[in-house]
C-alpha cells in the first residue's frame, strides 16, 4: 500500500512540473520545415538542402546561449561569429544565419524570414547544402553551410 501511495505521489508531482521556459524545445527541422524550406527554394529555382546534425546542435546552442542570457546577435557573448561557430562544427564554406523572435512554431518563422529581404536571400543562397535549426524559448536559429 505505501509503494503504491508513493508511486502516485510521485506521479501527482511530475504532472504539476511546469517546464523551464528556456529550456531547449524539441529538435527542430524535423520533416515539415525540411520540405517546407526545400520546397521554396525549389519554388525560386535553389537546389535542395538537408539537415545536418552538427548545424543542428550549433543553431540550438545559439538559440539557448541567447534565451538564457538575454540577448539577440549573431555573434555570441563568447565573440564567435556563426562561421566561427559552424567552423567548430566541421561545416564551413559559405555560411549564412538567420535569427528572430516571437514565431510560435516552424512554419510561422519560415514565413518571416522569406517577408525580410536579407533573411530570404540567406534562404535562397545559392550554394548552401545543409541546414541546422534551433529554437529555445521565443528564439530562433537557423545556420546554413556549404560543407558540412
Amino acid at each position: 500500500m505505501k509503494r503504491a501511495l508513493l508511486t502516485v505521489g510521485l506521479l501527482a508531482l511530475a504532472a504539476c512540473a511546469a517546464p523551464s521556459p528556456t529550456a531547449p524545445s524539441a529538435p527542430r527541422g524535423g520533416a515539415s520545415f525540411d520540405s517546407a524550406f526545400n520546397a521554396y527554394r525549389a519554388s525560386r529555382g535553389r537546389g535542395t538542402v538537408a539537415a545536418n546534425a552538427g548545424l543542428t546542435r550549433i543553431a540550438e546552442a545559439h538559440a539557448r546561449d541567447m534565451d538564457r542570457n538575454g540577448y539577440f546577435a549573431h555573434r555570441g557573448r563568447d565573440g564567435a561569429s556563426p562561421a566561427q561557430r559552424m567552423g567548430r562544427a566541421g561545416c564551413g564554406g559559405l555560411t549564412a544565419e538567420n535569427i528572430a523572435g516571437g514565431y510560435p512554431s516552424e512554419s510561422a518563422v519560415l514565413a518571416g524570414w522569406k517577408r525580410s529581404s536579407g533573411h530570404n536571400a540567406n534562404l535562397l543562397r545559392r550554394g548552401i547544402h545543409h541546414y541546422g535549426l534551433g529554437r529555445s524559448g521565443n528564439l530562433w536559429v537557423l545556420v546554413l553551410a556549404e560543407t558540412c
